[in-house]
């Protein structure tokens, strides 16, 4: 088990019971003084997926103990816009990455970097919150309280945009027990079958 930490100039491993650092890889290359992070490193099989700040590029590494790491090393480098706030979810072999901005969904294979799609969450307004996954779909929500669904498949597939109702809405969806809860600005919604 490791601890994973993303801070402005590097992302460290370390030992859970003793925090000794077991790793560490450069990602500010530039020295960069006015980053901060807000998105979380993803775990996705053997690769670590990272963004940079303020939705600068993101990148794969695998992670080497007593090798010097740095963007020159990753596996590979995404260097298209990603999140500034919103982190990325892996699910089913797959990472999915949003772009709040542009309002696009992004499948990438995370062994090799290749980038499997991207589609329009069809959605008014920008997404603050991060995406979430199961039952075989990716959810959404954006700022004004709307939910994208999109099918975990190999193409883009937009299964609805639903608008919950029009309050300011930043917070992640949360899944248990076959039911997803929304938090809206005014209300927590609870979705499940019957």
């Amino acid at each position: 088990a490791t601890i994973i930490i993303q801070g402005g100039d590097h992302t460290t491993g370390h030992d859970p019971l003793t925090g000794k650092e077991l790793w560490r890889f450069a990602d500010n290359p530039k020295k960069q003084t006015h980053w901060r992070l807000i998105p979380t490193p993803v775990i996705a099989g053997d690769i670590i997926f990272c963004t940079q700040p303020r939705g600068a590029m993101a990148y794969g590494f695998r992670p080497t103990p007593d090798k010097e790491m740095d963007l020159t090393t990753a596996d590979w480098l995404y260097e298209e816009q990603t999140a500034d706030v919103s982190s990325s979810v892996y699910y089913k072999k797959r990472l999915y990455v949003i772009n709040e901005v542009r309002k696009t969904l992004t499948s990438i294979d995370p062994a090799s970097g290749k980038v499997i799609w991207t589609g329009d969450l069809q959605s008014p307004a920008r997404y603050w919150s991060s995406p979430v996954a199961a039952d075989n779909k990716i959810y959404c929500i954006n700022e004004d309280g709307g939910v994208s669904v999109v099918k975990a498949t190999d193409t883009f597939k937009l299964i609805a945009y639903s608008p919950l109702e029009k309050s300011i809405t930043k917070s992640t969806p949360a899944i248990a027990d076959n039911k997803i809860f929304i938090r809206t600005g005014k209300r927590l919604y609870c979705i499940a079958q019957k």
